[in-house]
């Protein structure tokens, strides 16, 4: 459950943030699959993008505290819901339930999001952020593409 402390700020934090959510196909795959991602710019001069990406049963807005801090630095944040997290479509009936087939599943998702969505619009990040599961697939994202970006900060892979 979270506070309503926290609540209420994540809800300023998405109030005053110029934030975009939208959902896309993975190219080649099934239109029933849509993945869902944000974009945060600044309110000043962009430093740098980051993208940030959370761990199971994670969500965008479970990290405004993080996004937010990254927006006061003048970074783009970029973040996405891995499928069957957050608002991103689920593979089973029951939307309590967690499950992917394979990992590569999540690195072609992540793929996709970063050549299809991100670089166009953005350019190369300058940062990937992972926590948790999202550190894991970005640890074996950044092992088949060395080159995604300039930096990484993997937190509990």
């Amino acid at each position: 459950m979270i506070s309503s402390t926290l609540y209420a700020k994540n809800l300023k934090v998405m109030e005053t943030a110029s934030f975009e959510s939208q959902w896309f196909t993975p190219a080649g795959l099934s239109h029933q699959i849509r993945l869902r991602y944000g974009l945060f710019e600044p309110e000043g001069n962009v430093r740098g993008t980051v993208v940030l990406q959370g761990g199971r049963t994670e969500f965008i807005e479970k990290h405004t505290e993080n996004i937010d801090e990254l927006l006061r630095r003048d970074f783009r944040v970029w973040s996405m819901d891995w499928r069957g997290q957050g608002l991103s479509t689920r593979p089973l009936s029951d939307p309590h339930k967690g499950h992917i087939d394979s990992f590569t599943t999540y690195l072609d998702d992540f793929h996709h999001f970063l050549q299809d969505i991100v670089l166009p619009r953005t350019g190369r990040p300058d940062l990937l952020i992972g926590h948790s599961m999202g550190g894991h697939i970005l640890t074996r994202y950044l092992h088949r593409y060395p080159a995604a970006a300039a930096r990484a900060i993997l937190e509990a892979p």
